[in-house]
């Protein structure tokens, strides 16, 4: 049977993959045809599609990670007193009396959860293009289709009952620093469409022995 070898790449939600047969491929974890596995479904075969890679080619490589870590801090840097205005401007906004302020803490609310997820969706896009570009011309495209075990996973129940608690204490507290659960549901709902749109951890299950693979076949 063919063993795989999973390393990060450094680009999110793809993952470079070594088979035991000498192969070496770059897989879209945003591809998972069967998504509902992260929320405890046990579909008898799931498929992940994955593009044939040089093995001498390190333009996926995560070297560059320190490169990566700057790059994150000058952006933090950079909108942290946008950050700062939001946060004041949306609490002076929540300061309405009764029914309007609350309509404005549920209009708020769902912008967090719409903007987090439009935000990991755009990502997914533009990776994937970024992915298509650095491969250039029309690379080997390869299908690998997964069982399951009998194992289930619950990883993206955890974030949406986050949200729930963030909702609750968001809805609840009215002195101005519910903003902060306002801005932690927007976190809360980008890791969510990480895990269960954008990175499904195929990786992750395949080394906790949660799935096993069927085989490797090249597609169109």
């Amino acid at each position: 049977m063919i063993k795989l070898k999973f390393t990060p790449s450094n680009i999110g939600g793809f993952y470079i993959m070594d088979t035991s047969d000498g192969k070496q491929m770059i897989i879209d974890n945003s591809s998972v045809s069967h998504k509902g596995i992260v929320w405890g479904a046990l579909p008898n075969q799931f498929t992940v599609t994955a593009y044939a890679l040089d093995k001498n080619d390190v333009k996926f490589e995560y070297e560059n990670k320190f490169n990566i870590k700057d790059k994150s801090k000058a952006l933090t840097i950079l909108f942290l007193p946008v950050i700062g205005g939001l946060y004041r401007w949306i609490s002076s906004m929540l300061q309405f009396p009764n029914t309007s302020g609350q309509m404005m803490k549920l209009l708020f609310f769902s912008l967090s959860l719409i903007l987090g997820y439009l935000i990991i969706k755009g990502s997914i896009f533009f990776s994937r293009k970024k992915i298509l570009k650095r491969l250039g011309g029309n690379p080997a495209k390869f299908q690998l289709t997964f069982k399951t075990n009998g194992k289930r996973n619950f990883i993206g129940c955890v974030f949406p009952l986050l949200n729930v608690l963030c909702f609750l204490l968001f809805w609840f507290i009215g002195d101005g620093t519910e903003v902060f659960f306002l801005i932690l549901n927007m976190a809360f709902t980008m890791l969510s469409c990480v895990v269960s749109v954008a990175a499904i951890p195929v990786q992750l299950y395949y080394e906790r022995n949660t799935i096993d693979l069927v085989y490797i076949e090249e597609i169109q």
